[in-house]
């Protein structure tokens, strides 16, 4: 019961303060209460400005200027984008006996 009234006095406080601090509103909105109760809550809706404070394609190319000139006098890095190389195991290769073997075989004595 506490909770019911708390939370009524709560949107009775929300409707009262919209509708006090947003001028004449232009359309309500229904809220549904817990207790299935329908307010109409006030609303001001507010209008787009159709123009822009400034021309919006002059930004957008000075933008895409100053890309293009860091761009083509910056360095490129790439190391973020590729793994660094694991370090090989140094092995060592006796390529003496690697030819011999190969000698031995059926298809070299051909």
């Amino acid at each position: 019961m506490k909770t019911k009234k708390l939370t009524l006095a709560t949107l009775f406080l929300l409707v009262f303060s919209t509708g006090t601090f947003a001028g004449e509103p232009l359309r309500t909105i229904p809220f549904f209460g817990i207790d299935g109760t329908v307010f109409e809550m006030p609303v001001k809706s507010e209008e787009a400005v159709d123009t822009l404070p400034f021309n919006l394609s002059e930004v957008l190319r000075e933008i895409e200027m100053e890309n293009t000139r860091n761009s083509s006098y910056g360095q490129l890095d790439i190391s973020n984008l590729v793994k660094p190389e694991e370090d090989a195991d140094d092995v060592d290769i006796d390529l003496d006996s690697i030819f011999k073997s190969l000698m031995n075989l059926p298809q070299a004595k051909k």
